[in-house]
């Protein structure tokens, strides 16, 4: 075994190290500490559905179903509130907010938070969508990035005061996974959620 030196023996004992630089910052950073998050919503999906959720499921499968020429931008804007009742228990109700906004051309989708004027622990959480993920993806792919961006603002509220949405770990591919299934759509996965979502950055 090659001999290493104490810097070294430092980084590979350091649970919280984090490498330095944007290209090593999305990656496997964090995944311990939302463990307790992923622990809740498990906990949240494995409930029986109570009659709202229930007909939010049916509206969200009606808009799935919906033809390409009947299917606008607002209705991933519409389809939120029914997003977040079903997979994740209404808890980015009015703290979530989201959005079409220009991103650059690497960009499908940005997470970002402010503060508000009323205390340090509240902050709006905003989803950005790109135009050209409406533009020049399948179906399956916006809606996994919805998802993808609401299970990061997930994390974040229920960890406050940590507000770090997270990696995509594997926590966040076991997550993914059971969100496709409680959604039941034949055409979206957990890789539409995780892989197909991935701008590189969050």
């Amino acid at each position: 075994m090659q001999d290493i030196g104490r810097e070294d023996l430092r980084i590979l004992q350091a649970r919280h190290y984090i490498p330095s630089g944007r290209d090593n910052y999305h990656g496997i950073r964090h995944c311990h500490i939302h463990a307790t998050a992923y622990e809740d919503l498990y906990i949240s999906l494995s409930r029986p559905l109570d009659r709202q959720q229930q007909q939010a499921r049916a509206r969200l499968h009606r808009a799935w179903n919906l033809p390409s020429w009947q299917t606008t931008p607002d209705l991933y804007i519409k389809i939120f509130n029914d997003l977040d009742l079903l997979l994740f228990a209404g808890q980015l109700y009015k703290r979530v907010c989201i959005s079409w906004k220009d991103l650059d051309n690497i960009e499908a989708s940005a997470l970002t938070w402010a503060r508000m004027p009323f205390g340090w622990w509240h902050r709006r959480i905003r989803i950005h969508l790109g135009r050209s993920l409406y533009l020049e993806s399948p179906k399956a792919v916006v809606w996994g990035t919805v998802i993808h961006e609401m299970l990061h603002a997930y994390i974040m509220v229920v960890e406050v005061p940590l507000w770090r949405p997270g990696s995509h770990c594997e926590h966040f591919w076991e997550a993914a996974r059971r969100l496709a299934a409680a959604l039941g759509f034949g055409g979206l996965t957990e890789r539409n959620i995780v892989t197909e979502a991935d701008n590189g950055f969050w």
